[in-house]
């Protein structure tokens, strides 16, 4: 992975994620939530952007905090339903915040 890399291989795990979900609601296995796809875009990016932070070695607080803000978004979408939003937006502002302070002190 080479920073000039970023931008195809996301789209890959975008298409790759898109493909799953398209499997999984097709083939009844969940039932079809709109609130959910989100989760199935940001999760996966989310998760490869934080990787790609990492191996990058430039620019990894960028990489971190955005990967960080896409997974936690995702969340949100999953636990929707089931959980109060103040409760959530709690989490995310917590999650962002550890996440900034890491960051601080990777670099």
């Amino acid at each position: 992975m080479t920073q000039g890399n970023y931008g195809s291989h996301a789209l890959a795990v975008i298409l790759l994620s898109l493909g799953f979900m398209f499997i999984v609601y097709g083939s009844g296995l969940l039932q079809f939530r709109w609130y959910h796809v989100p989760a199935w875009l940001l999760l996966p990016l989310g998760i490869y952007t934080i990787a790609f932070g990492f191996k990058n070695r430039r620019d990894t607080g960028y990489y971190v905090f955005w990967g960080n803000a896409m997974i936690v978004l995702s969340l949100g979408s999953i636990i929707y339903k089931s959980v109060n939003p103040l409760l959530a937006l709690g989490l995310i502002v917590v999650m962002l915040t550890l996440s900034a302070i890491f960051i601080k002190k990777l670099g």
